[in-house]
């Protein structure tokens, strides 16, 4: 609903008006209203326009209210978080929807090693072998133009497994990019090898 801005003026002048002798209808003439609904709300019952009424301002610092933000802020405090972070996505070129053999590369990891997460907006590799990794993120960065991070990650051992390798990881953080992955249509990619051929 949408709340007419009445000035404190116009107030201060119906109010003045009124105790001359004059009714709502010249009233709300005089002073080129639109509503003389609101006139009589401030002449008759003693209320006040909406942004100065004090029985509005006095609820707005109440400890009650107070309470009620705090309610409706746990709600849409984690929407507008969700609402935010969409904003920021980053977007891919319209170049990284194409035919290339970056994006062939790129698949081929993902249907075998890659990993492609919604949740965490991750195209992702993780592998022992550190030229695999560095190999695939060259090329994730040749075609979405994100930066993609890497990093050497060594697992924990325990008592059944003494050694492990160490892992490196390579990925881009892109929601766009991982539900293009994700939605991808498997039959293409026989297309795509053929025609890179």
């Amino acid at each position: 609903m949408k709340i007419t801005k009445y000035t404190q003026d116009k107030y201060n002048q119906a109010i003045k008006l009124k105790n001359q002798g004059l009714g709502s209808l010249r009233i709300s003439k005089i002073l080129r209203l639109k509503s003389r609904s609101a006139v009589e709300e401030w002449i008759n019952r003693g209320r006040q326009p909406y942004y100065f009424s004090k029985k509005r301002i006095n609820w707005s610092s109440s400890e009650k209210n107070k309470e009620r933000i705090r309610r409706l802020n746990k709600i849409t405090q984690p929407k507008a978080t969700k609402i935010s972070a969409e904003l920021r996505t980053k977007r891919l070129p319209e170049s990284a929807k194409k035919l290339s053999e970056e994006l062939a590369y790129i698949l081929g990891v993902i249907y075998g090693d890659g990993h492609v997460s919604i949740k965490q907006r991750r195209v992702i590799l993780s592998a022992t072998d550190k030229d695999f990794v560095l190999n695939f993120r060259d090329n994730l960065e040749k075609w979405s133009n994100f930066k993609a991070r890497f990093y050497k990650r060594d697992i924990k051992t325990n008592e059944t497994i003494k050694n492990r390798k160490s892992q490196y990881v390579s990925y881009i953080d892109s929601i766009e990019a991982s539900k293009f992955f994700n939605d991808f249509n498997l039959n293409l990619i026989k297309k795509f090898n053929q025609e890179l051929k």
